[in-house]
């Protein structure tokens, strides 16, 4: 059984659906582990998918410390099944790395992937990508410098972006008309805009952005959670996270 990066979707799609129904518990998330089986089965599997969502809503909102403990005592109990530290490896991939999950947490992300990484039960091909996107994530966190790769114009002329003043950043993949559509619901959002593309298609012409490329976007951004945008201050300084567009239907530019 293996984790593989760029198939793990319908795991996501299960596990952040029953993330967002979930209810917070009021006992914490402290000694949670202590209260349920980490053993995952055919006959439970929907009932430990149930208790890891809750988990990871408990661990996404605790204190930090404390959901890094929770998250160390899982793996602990999970030492002892191989199959069930798989599934979960799923899991949490799906509910801390997903641009999409209300659970996202690169801190905790980051510790879940040192844990995979020095725990042994899974190879190092295995966890390289999982360390990747870990390493990704923990760039451009509310209050760091943005971080971009050097840019430029669709004809490869340098195009550096320096602070001064409010910009809002979407990455794009300008193959997929419904990334491209995503910049309309973005426009409302106060400051500069920069499409930060990739893709052979031709930018479309949507008033207000700017299109900028680089053939490194890959070194620091997860391509595959595209679209999503953040936003940095004038000084230059990361201000929203990395976030889902807020729409589910996107117009579509008509030249498209």
């Amino acid at each position: 059984m293996r984790v593989e990066t760029k198939h793990f979707a319908p795991f996501a799609v299960a596990i952040l659906a029953l993330i967002v129904s979930c209810c917070t518990s009021t006992s914490g998330v402290a000694g949670y582990w202590q209260k349920h089986d980490v053993t995952v089965t055919e006959s439970n599997y929907r009932e430990a998918e149930d208790c890891f969502a809750e988990f990871a809503e408990l661990a996404a909102t605790a204190p930090l410390e404390e959901g890094l403990a929770a998250l160390d005592t899982l793996f602990n109990h999970l030492l002892a099944d191989g199959v069930s530290y798989y599934v979960y490896s799923e899991w949490m991939v799906s509910a801390f790395h997903s641009i999409l999950s209300p659970c996202r947490n690169p801190v905790l992300f980051a510790k879940a992937v040192e844990r995979l990484s020095s725990d042994g039960i899974m190879s190092r091909g295995e966890v390289a990508p999982l360390m990747e996107l870990a390493a990704k994530d923990m760039l451009n966190a509310p209050g760091s410098p943005c971080t971009l790769p050097e840019l430029t114009d669709a004809d490869g002329s340098p195009a550096p972006w320096s602070p001064g003043s409010e910009t809002v950043f979407v990455l794009v993949n300008l193959d997929c008309a419904t990334c491209v559509g995503a910049l309309n619901a973005l426009g409302g959002e106060p400051g500069e805009h920069v499409a930060l593309c990739y893709g052979r298609t031709p930018a479309p012409e949507i008033s207000g952005w700017e299109y900028r490329y680089s053939n490194r976007l890959g070194e620091i951004f997860d391509l595959e959670a595209a679209p999503f945008w953040f936003s940095v201050d004038a000084a230059g300084k990361v201000r929203t996270a990395y976030s889902p567009i807020p729409h589910k239907e996107f117009a579509i530019p008509e030249q498209l």
